[in-house]
């Protein structure tokens, strides 16, 4: 992949059936061998609430990662300190797209703390951008438990 190819552009509601498509098939073909179908199905039943996803667009920091004009991931960020989203399309996993994302977003921190809750999937990402898990966590979704794990990381403020 080329990465002159590649643009970080703010989301827009008309990305949504986009940044949806990017969220469900994430979860379901990354995160298999770490959470059961059940606690996929549940996990993905957040897509059915465009309610909700268009408010996240519209309050939060939402990016997106076009290449040849395709989403092929997206991150949000919670002010002011809290990484709520960051999903890769699965063809595009390991090419460095969630490290630009995620650098794009600690910048415009304006907090000595860094925070997100990460999947099990997502935990070694974590872990290698500085994070420490300071608890597990058990969501509830359709009364299906999913575990992750509450993460935060130090960060200098200029």
């Amino acid at each position: 992949m080329e990465f002159q190819e590649l643009k970080i552009v703010k989301a827009e509601e008309k990305d949504l059936d986009k940044i949806l498509e990017v969220f469900t098939i994430s979860i379901q073909n990354l995160c298999d061998s770490d959470y059961t179908e059940n606690q996929i199905n549940a996990w993905i039943s957040g897509a059915n609430n465009n309610e909700k996803w268009l408010g996240i667009i519209k309050r939060e920091d939402f990016i997106l990662a076009k290449f040849k004009n395709q989403v092929v991931g997206f991150a949000s960020l919670q002010s002011p300190n809290y990484l709520n989203l960051l999903y890769i399309k699965p063809d595009f996993i390991k090419m460095g797209i969630a490290r630009l994302l995620y650098e794009y977003l600690e910048r415009k921190v304006k907090s000595r703390n860094f925070k997100v809750h990460a999947s099990k999937t997502a935990l070694l990402f974590f872990k290698k951008m500085g994070f420490t898990v300071i608890k597990k966590n058990k969501v509830v979704i359709n009364e299906i438990e999913i575990l992750n794990y509450y993460m935060e990381k130090p960060l200098k403020i200029n």
